[in-house]
């Protein structure tokens, strides 16, 4: 881990090692308001990928681990931090992968500043294999409510009705995990502003939906992002994309051609 101050500067790294020496990658990052950062680590099983959820201390000091249940498709993810410090992981979960058909399941779990459990869905669909869904990134509203970028392999269920197959989604949930809404939607990434609003990235598109989830806009682009993250000023409600990208990709302001796979920065207006 390395730790920059606000102007980028270098204050100091730390490495740790899980797993089999150079096996581990960080999949997502989040801070609490204290400083505290809380990571997203996967690294291979004998089967496929685990996850383990860590907090640091702001001097990268380790206060706790927490290995998230099952093996993990792909080992996608994301973190967010509510206002109370508690830190909420959601992730795509099977069981039997490498030896599938498997079970899916749609994973999302919250857990205090201390990394006790609070609460917990893992939810798959009626059929016993190749069913359900999972969850690819999350992100925390004003309000504390939890917002999930997720898909569904068939009829996954998160409390308002079966959701088909091939279905990228927004899943809304309140504090609690109680299930609120839900829209087809971009959903490799998601954030939310300072108004509620909520940005979901993916397939393509940038789409923004206000907090009851009618869209609010759409702007689609060419080629593939890859490990893109979305993130907004608290400020003034700026969008900001991160990612790589192979070949050629036009996100609105003429193509970009990579030398193999480059990385780029993007800034949309609110």
């Amino acid at each position: 881990m390395v730790k920059l101050d606000p102007s980028g500067d270098h204050l100091f790294s730390r490495g740790y090692t899980i797993g089999e020496p150079f096996s581990a990658a960080a999949r997502d990052i989040a801070v609490d308001a204290a400083g505290n950062a809380f990571v997203l680590v996967a690294y291979p099983n004998a089967v496929d990928t685990d996850l383990t959820l860590m907090k640091f201390d702001p001097a990268i000091n380790l206060l706790w681990g927490q290995a998230l249940h099952g093996d993990h498709d792909k080992a996608r993810g994301g973190l967010a931090v509510d206002s109370a410090g508690n830190v909420v992981a959601a992730t795509e979960h099977a069981s039997g992968l490498g030896t599938c058909p498997c079970d899916h399941r749609f994973h999302i779990e919250k857990r205090d500043p201390a990394g006790a459990l609070l609460w917990q869905k893992l939810v798959s669909g009626p059929a016993p294999y190749e069913d359900g869904g999972g969850a690819r990134d999350v992100a925390i509203d004003p309000e504390d409510n939890v917002i999930v970028a997720g898909y569904s392999m068939g009829d996954l269920d998160l409390g308002g009705g079966p959701i088909a197959a091939g279905t990228d989604f927004i899943v809304k949930l309140s504090p609690l995990g109680d299930y609120l809404w839900h829209r087809t939607a971009p959903s490799d990434a998601v954030a939310t502003d300072a108004a509620g609003n909520v940005i979901a990235l993916g397939r393509g598109s940038l789409a923004r939906l206000d907090p009851a989830g009618s869209e609010l806009w759409r702007s689609m682009f060419t080629g593939t992002l890859q490990e893109a993250k979305v993130a907004t000023s608290p400020l003034d409600g700026t969008i900001a994309i991160v990612g790589t990208y192979s070949e050629t990709v036009d996100l609105g302001a003429g193509p970009l051609s990579a030398a193999g796979q480059d990385g780029l920065v993007a800034i949309f207006r609110p």
